[in-house]
């Protein structure tokens, strides 16, 4: 399967917030919001977002200011309904962020932003 066979999310958010600070305003703004270890991302550890549905994303520290968003389901509906319920909170936190969502074609189905134009 490659990425282009299955909605997928990718984005960024800048915050100084490290990953248990980020967590904790996530989970506060009713996200369910975890902070996991992985040897799969730096540092090992990574946020996870998961959802009742199958939406599956992470978050993941990749300098001081900056983390990237990574994400898919298996509906596009789905994915979408849960990146506007994260960039909800996080226009609601003030975090600068941009979230991409990808159709099973590859096209750009999607786009969800606060203060990062297209």
């Amino acid at each position: 399967m490659t990425e282009t066979d299955y909605p997928h999310l990718c984005g960024e958010i800048e915050t100084d917030l490290d990953l248990t600070q980020l967590a904790s305003r996530l989970k506060e703004a009713g996200l369910p919001a975890e902070v996991r270890h992985s040897s799969h991302y730096e540092g090992g550890q990574y946020l996870s977002l998961q959802s009742e549905t199958e939406v599956d994303m992470s978050l993941e520290r990749i300098n001081d200011r900056e983390y990237i968003v990574r994400g898919d389901a298996d509906a596009l509906a789905e994915l979408t309904q849960a990146a506007e319920r994260l960039s909800d909170a996080l226009r609601g936190l003030g975090m600068r962020h941009r979230l991409e969502i990808y159709a099973e074609d590859g096209s750009l189905a999607r786009y969800f932003h606060y203060e990062w134009p297209a």
